[in-house]
């Protein structure tokens, strides 16, 4: 579990600290004329946000897939190591899973994408344009340029050359929208030979550690 070690270290020396402490909500009643109320108030959050947030902004060494992801449950005094361990354990298969999905849809359309552009030159910029698209959705024409370091022409270039592909539609404003039907993808694509290869291996290894500490928690 190498890639979550130093998150682990952060709560080990944090967990004692007031301000990072998880405490319980409590059941209240409010008087109501049509008679009372009952409702759970939830503790007001811990620190925890604070260290998720100094994960994701700092180099320190943890996949960016899990950055930033610690769940309120690792600073629980109610809770055992054992089962504070496991609650962390499983929030991070839970998330590693997600970011592998996501990746995986990635792909598909990265792969769908450069298909079609597949009559280009070489020196073409669309499949670049295509999956930045693809990775963070619809962009405006200008952030197209600050991204590839292309001029605004080289950019409005690339963004038909999508278009003529049945990739993308031009809209008003200067913004780029992927089209409804490359959306939808029904054949999976093989990640280990597409374009989002090692980024898909970083998180096989990442998924490989964490069934490696549930089976090692299973047998305590």
């Amino acid at each position: 579990m190498q890639s979550i070690a130093p998150a682990v270290g952060a709560v080990d020396i944090l967990f004692d600290h007031p301000n990072f402490a998880e405490h319980h909500g409590h059941d209240a009643m409010l008087d109501l004329p049509g008679g009372p109320l009952h409702r759970h108030v939830a503790a007001p959050p811990s620190g925890c946000w604070a260290l998720n947030l100094a994960l994701l902004s700092h180099n320190a060494g943890i996949m960016s897939g899990l950055a930033g992801q610690l769940p309120r449950a690792v600073f629980r005094l109610d809770l055992t190591v054992q089962e504070r361990t496991e609650a962390l354990v499983k929030h991070c298969e839970h998330t590693a899973r997600g970011g592998f999905d996501r990746l995986t849809l990635i792909n598909r359309r990265c792969v769908r994408g450069i298909e079609a552009l597949a009559g280009l030159s070489r020196n073409a910029r669309a499949r670049e344009a295509w999956a930045l698209i693809v990775a963070v959705g619809p962009l405006r024409r200008i952030q197209l340029a600050r991204a590839l370091g292309l001029s605004r022409a080289g950019a409005d270039i690339q963004a038909h050359a999508l278009a003529r592909a049945g990739l993308v539609t031009l809209v008003a404003g200067g913004r780029i929208q992927p089209t409804q039907r490359q959306l939808i993808v029904e054949q999976p694509a093989i990640l280990d030979d597409g374009p989002l290869a090692l980024a898909t291996a970083a998180l096989d290894a990442s998924m490989a550690d964490i069934d490696r500490l549930l089976e090692r928690s299973t047998r305590v």
